[in-house]
């Protein structure tokens, strides 16, 4: 199952499975940031709505209608 940590930063899940997504998938659409000066490779607004749809828990079915409107937005 996920490993899930309080760092200084949040919250931070470490999951071995993500619906379906494997490294390739999720690095295929990835998204590249600065964070306090590190680069660093994050997945993409699709790639999340897939997990959460994978997953399919009450809590993501709420997550999913922010990623899309933050996705229908153009925040990606």
């Amino acid at each position: 199952g996920p490993m899930l940590f309080r760092t200084s930063f949040g919250r931070l899940d470490v999951l071995k499975e993500a619906g379906g997504e494997t490294y390739e998938t999720l690095g295929e659409g990835a998204v590249t940031l600065k964070l306090l000066g590190v680069v660093v490779r994050v997945a993409s607004l699709p790639a999340l709505i897939r997990m959460k749809r994978a997953a399919n828990r009450p809590k993501d079915q709420a997550a999913i209608i922010a990623l899309e409107a933050a996705l229908a937005r153009g925040s990606e």
